[in-house]
């Protein structure tokens, strides 16, 4: 049975500064990991953003093209559940509970 409630998708680009802040916040939160999965789509970064990505995603798709609207649906595409959370790689969420 699959136990995943939800998929997180964060398209990114050149989000170092960003993205491991974003990370750390949604494995911060009160939900535990098993229910949720991480998706990082990066659209072609030269910095190090996908290496960021990989310590603490379940996957990271890399070099996937298009403008954000096309990224977010790749992410889409791939997430092993129906509901959807999209993030942009700057937020940082609140710790709730």
């Amino acid at each position: 049975m699959n136990s995943l409630m939800c998929s997180i998708i964060i398209p990114a680009l050149n989000e170092e500064k960003h993205i491991k802040e974003c990370l750390e916040s949604i494995t911060n939160q009160t939900l535990q990991r098993f229910f949720y999965e991480v998706i990082v789509v990066d659209n072609g970064s030269s910095d190090a953003t996908t290496e960021i990505a990989q310590e603490y995603a379940d996957e990271v798709h890399i070099n996937v093209k298009g403008k954000v609207g096309a990224v977010r649906n790749y992410g889409a595409k791939i997430a092993k559940t129906d509901i959807l959370v999209f993030l942009d790689s700057d937020c940082v969420l609140t710790k709730i509970g």
